[in-house]
């Protein structure tokens, strides 16, 4: 069973399928710690990938 990083990640990368993104996207509105690591995880993502083109 995946970690909580690594369904992030899946998440993220479009890696879910629709009853995996359901169920997480529910656990994301109930759990704010949860909710705040994904957007963490957004940011830095985002954040990666300017670097790469400057």
């Amino acid at each position: 069973m995946p970690n909580e990083q690594e369904k992030i990640e899946r998440y993220l990368n479009d890696e879910m399928n629709k009853t995996e993104r359901d169920t997480f996207e529910e656990e994301i509105k109930r759990n704010k710690a949860l909710a705040d690591k994904v957007e963490l995880n957004k940011d830095l993502s985002s954040f990666s990938e300017v670097e790469i083109w400057v």
